[in-house]
């Protein structure tokens, strides 16, 4: 069977909850390209360095206080459904 679909709410800088459908076996990478789509701009996410995931650096994801890895997924972590993910974004200094 399928996995059964989660909703994560990320918590981020200018807007007060990003609800996201995921699986349990969606990669943390995912869920935040995921987000990249949806936030970069209000961000300030152009113009940052691409890592070899694709994804803009200077950012991540944060849940119970620890940041969580690009190479892991969601049930490795035991995020459930309802769960909050912090998106942990560093200021740019141009």
């Amino acid at each position: 069977e399928p996995p059964i679909a989660i909703t994560i709410d990320a918590v981020a800088p200018g807007r007060a909850v990003v609800t996201l459908a995921c699986s349990p076996l969606d990669a943390i990478a995912d869920v935040k390209r995921a987000l990249e789509s949806r936030c970069a701009g209000e961000w300030n996410l152009a113009g940052r360095r691409i890592d070899r995931e694709g994804l803009f650096t200077g950012w991540e994801l944060v849940a119970n206080e620890a940041p969580l890895s690009n190479h892991f997924f969601l049930e490795d972590y035991g995020l459930r459904r309802g769960d909050t993910l912090h998106a942990v974004v560093r200021r740019r200094d141009d």
